[in-house]
């Protein structure tokens, strides 16, 4: 625990600390609890409807229905220092400037206009450290209100993972659907309710369940409710209800229905389904397709029209197959990132991060007249792949994870595509095979690096302009540390990067001697071997349901390769080893869990390769190609789950 609190001033919306919220409200909740479960002192201002008290680790402050601030930030004095959290308005950001006792000003949106928060952005990031919104697509919004691109980060909603445990896919009902939010046209029940009246003409068992009422939102009802449930049959209104029954629903459901029209940053209805395993199907507005994987845990709606909305979900109604693979994938993927745990540590990071940032500038000006009294630590700038799908990636994430938070920035690549939200350490900074190397080393001065640790292939990087970027580095005195996971050959490339660079990392004492053949001096090389994250030990039975879950057959040996498909993965061996246990009358199943490297000119022609020779050789029905790449947890499973990994 620190010794920082953490104060959340929600907006001047009524919270309730037991009963039922909308969306922001309950993001609210949930992150004050994490953060308390953290180990932080964590006290929520808001128009509480019920007295003040301490619920969950979380002390309840009441703002009154004056939304008092003021009194509020006076109150929190006798906190000691804090972080402020102003949950989606601008007013405590601006009062708290006079207080000394608050190390760092926070605002966290929920909103879809910059200027919702009662101040415009490009002042609002004057004052504020940080803006914290819930999506990329948010983030723009504020952008092009003007806010300071610096100070603007993204870090998704989680889901409590507890209250919305898993269902899983074959326990499902298929022909019930359910709607979950405040019952206004923003949200698009409009579109639905006449979609679902078509399809129940079709699917005779179809059912559609309604959670919420126009109230949620303040509003006057848009509809009759008593009447449309007496006109259509199998649709029920259930208003508002405590958490606990939505997450029930969606354990039961076969589809969550998130038909929204207007920008929604980032509902939390469409991770809450999906933790539980249930595909959604949504619109593309606002940030709502950040939260789906389009065609794996649900369907993302380009064209939002009630024709469209009824269209689709009459071909996920007719193929149950499809649905369940789609509820499977939603279970693996969502609940790994999708939690409370994961943002209430990326608040804690951010937090921690500004307020460090905050301290060293205040010792330099404290220490203008004797620079040298005043040692202020560098931090280690981490150039890699980042939150991508690329082993550098995964192993550059393990790493990090190793170091303190405030000692390291993640200097990451520009890509097109990512799997997750970046952290608010990462800045994106540079491409590979383009030979501008000015925003990096802008960056690298800002976060005051003193240690650059490249983590890439040596082809990433365009020659001579690199080694001339790393002279400039070491003119500066930034070191340069390089881990060269592999190389082939003696190439003109990697000879300038390791003659560039003041220590190169090999994870064996083969690749080190590649490294001397490119020229490198045998004194600066360092063979670390790789490390791993231990993983529990499975019983038999345990291991027998990860295989159901994966969908592996228990009455077969599986053999899995995995990773990029290319020609020196040697993921032949497969094909050889499953042939060769099917000759001998064993019964064996292939998987090669990865997909063509598209960076590598020869991978998909290999992948293709492996099809025909599976063919040919009449296993094609044993050996299971999942042509995508798995993210970690997926890719442990698979592991553990195998009885033999060839490599």
């Amino acid at each position: 625990m620190s010794d920082t609190a953490f104060l959340i001033v929600h907006k001047d919306h009524q919270l309730s600390i037991h009963g039922v919220n909308s969306g922001a409200e309950m993001a609210t909740l949930s992150l004050a609890r994490f953060l308390a479960r953290a180990g932080e002192r964590v006290v929520v201002a808001a128009q509480l409807v019920e007295e003040e008290q301490e619920h969950l680790g979380v002390q309840y402050w009441d703002l009154g229905t004056d939304f008092n601030v003021t009194r509020v930030l006076q109150r929190a004095r006798e906190l000691g220092s804090y972080h402020l959290l102003s949950g989606g308005r601008a007013q405590a950001i601006l009062e708290s400037r006079n207080e000394v006792a608050c190390r760092t000003r926070i605002l966290i949106s929920h909103d879809r206009s910059g200027n919702d928060t009662g101040i415009k952005p490009a002042v609002l990031t004057q004052v504020a450290d940080a803006v914290i919104c819930v999506s990329n697509a948010q983030r723009e919004v504020f952008l092009t209100a003007g806010a300071e691109a610096g100070k603007v980060y993204v870090i998704h909603n989680g889901v409590d993972l507890d209250l919305f445990a898993a269902g899983m896919p074959e326990n499902r009902n298929y022909r019930k659907l359910v709607f979950a939010g405040a019952l206004v046209p923003d949200k698009g029940i409009q579109l639905l309710i006449p979609a679902f009246a078509a399809l129940k003409q079709k699917y005779s068992d179809l059912t559609l369940d309604v959670y919420g009422t126009a109230a949620l939102w303040g509003r006057e009802a848009m509809f009759d409710v008593d009447s449309i449930a007496k006109q259509i049959p199998g649709i029920v209104f259930h208003g508002n209800v405590p958490q606990t029954e939505i997450a029930r629903a969606y354990r039961e459901a076969g589809v969550a229905v998130v038909p929204s029209i207007w920008f929604d940053p980032f509902p939390l209805s469409s991770i809450e389904a999906q933790v539980t395993g249930c595909p959604v199907v949504t619109c593309d507005v606002g940030g709502l397709k950040e939260g789906v994987r389009d065609g794996e845990t649900g369907v993302v709606i380009t064209n939002i029209t009630q024709d469209e909305l009824t269209r689709t979900l009459d071909s996920l109604l007719a193929d149950v197959n499809r649905l369940q693979q789609m509820a499977g994938a939603a279970l693996r993927t969502a609940r790994s990132y999708f939690n409370w745990e994961r943002v209430a540590r990326d608040v804690i990071e951010l937090a921690n991060t500004l307020a460090s940032d905050k301290q060293d500038i205040v010792k330099t000006y404290a220490d203008t007249e004797n620079a040298d009294s005043v040692e202020i630590t560098k931090r280690v700038g981490f150039l890699t792949p980042w939150n991508q799908e690329c082993g550098l990636a995964t192993y550059a994430g393990y790493m990090v994870s190793e170091f303190q938070s405030d000692s390291y920035i993640v200097l990451a690549e520009e890509a097109t595509e990512v799997v997750m939200a970046d952290e608010p350490y990462v800045r994106r900074c540079w491409k590979r095979d383009n030979s501008n190397y000015e925003k990096l080393l802008a960056e690298i001065e800002k976060a005051d690096i003193g240690l650059v640790h490249i983590n890439g292939q040596y082809r990433f990087f365009v020659y001579p302009e690199f080694s001339k970027f790393l002279q400039v580095l070491k003119a500066r005195g930034i070191k340069t540390v390089l881990t060269l996971h592999s190389a082939f050959t003696v190439e003109p490339a990697l000879q300038e990067l390791v003659a560039g660079v003041d220590v190169v990392i090999t994870h064996t004492p083969e690749v080190r001697l590649e490294v001397i053949a490119n020229g490198a001096e045998a004194e600066k090389i360092k063979v670390v071997p790789h490390g791993v994250a231990l993983q529990k030990q499975l019983t038999v039975e345990e291991r027998q349901q990860l295989r159901q879950k994966l969908d592996l057959p228990n009455d077969k040996k599986v053999i899995l390769a995995a990773g990029f498909v290319q020609p020196h993965k040697g993921m032949d061996g497969v094909l050889a080893t499953v042939h060769a246990l099917k000759q001998a009358g064993v019964p064996a199943a292939g998987y090669i869990a990865g997909k063509a490297n598209p960076t590598d000119p020869y991978s998909n022609e290999y992948l293709e390769q492996l099809k025909k020779l599976a063919h040919n050789a009449g296993i094609a029905d044993s050996i299971h190609f999942l042509d995508r790449f798995l993210e970690n947890d997926e890719l442990i499973a698979y592991l553990q789950a195998a009885d033999l990994v060839l490599m």
